[in-house]
């Protein structure tokens, strides 16, 4: 169904800049990588992830994707779209890998055009997932200020004078009062009537406690995949884990010109654990708990093709 998105012939610096941005996340990637095998040689061996915390890490895991999907589903229904838990399962992780390709943006509109074909309001798509990035955004960042640890943040210059801020320009600013502004305006530029985002602020609080509910299992996962590495876990490594995780997981959402934040996040959440944990543990974890998440992603995209295509969601 993606194959109805309109094609057209790339122009030669498209396909110059694509190139340049692949070879910057696996350049990044690379590094992380390279710092795990330098390590691992110096201390002689890397940890090895214990299957019983493993276990319970992929359990998590499940947890996080049913309940972003959910979250989706909520957010549809808030928006007066009709889309069942199956079938919004079946668009939501169908588009999702899309998220590698370069420009950080194409699992977005995979997940419209996937919405369009089954008869449901590309605008109201789309309004769905400026609400699902913004409660990301806020979620990581309330999250990031609450456990960041001051050593991580060392790290960071002024990382809590900019978290503060953003998670509440970001809160306040998806007030329907000022998106519907903002909706107006986009309307009068573009020349087209828009669909006024019509709901209450208490709904949009809601959505946003649903992402922040995912994001902490997320995290929660990251701790159990760190235990299943062998670290050793208080209070205060806790702590720099998920601090470091939302910082990083954060700082990658934002960073488009990635695909996923593919290095990027790695780098970032190595330099961060490994002021407790050491080079070779925080670069393993980095990269293991990445290639975790996408054997979760190309599960739940297998499953997503087994569920069969209904004729037609249209409230």
């Amino acid at each position: 169904m993606l194959d109805r998105l309109p094609t057209g012939t790339r122009p030669a610096w498209a396909s110059v800049l694509t190139a340049l941005r692949w070879a910057l996340a696996l350049g990044l990637l690379g590094w992380v990588v390279r710092l795990v095998v330098r390590q691992g040689k110096l201390v002689g061996s890397l940890p090895v992830p214990s299957l019983g915390w493993l276990g319970a890490t992929g359990l998590v895991l499940v947890a996080y994707y049913a309940l972003m999907n959910d979250s989706w589903v909520a957010t549809m229904r808030g928006l007066r779209a009709k889309l069942p838990w199956l079938p919004a399962f079946r668009v939501l992780y169908l588009s999702n890998l899309a998220k590698y390709l370069p420009g950080g943006v194409w699992n977005l509109l995979g997940r419209v055009a996937l919405c369009r074909a089954e008869g449901l309001a590309a605008t109201t798509t789309s309004l769905s997932l400026l609400v699902e990035i913004v409660a990301q955004c806020a979620a990581m960042a309330v999250v990031a200020l609450v456990t960041l640890s001051s050593s991580a943040a060392a790290l960071l210059p002024m990382s809590r004078w900019v978290l503060l801020p953003g998670a509440a320009f970001v809160l306040v600013g998806v007030h329907p009062f000022f998106v519907n502004h903002a909706l107006r305006l986009i309307g009068r530029l573009a020349k087209k009537s828009l669909p006024a985002f019509d709901v209450s602020y208490g709904f949009v609080l809601r959505i946003f406690a649903r992402y922040l509910v995912a994001w902490l299992l997320v995290a929660f996962a990251f701790v159990l995949f760190a235990r299943s590495l062998g670290g050793t876990l208080d209070v205060e490594g806790a702590r720099l884990l998920i601090g470091a995780l939302s910082v990083s997981w954060l700082v990658a959402l934002l960073a488009f010109v990635l695909p996923g934040g593919l290095g990027l996040r790695e780098v970032l959440l190595t330099s961060m654990v490994e002021l407790r944990y050491g080079a070779a543990f925080a670069a393993t974890l980095a990269v293991g708990f990445r290639l975790a998440l996408v054997v979760f992603e190309v599960l739940a995209f297998a499953v997503a093709l087994w569920l069969r295509p209904p004729p037609s969601y249209a409230a």
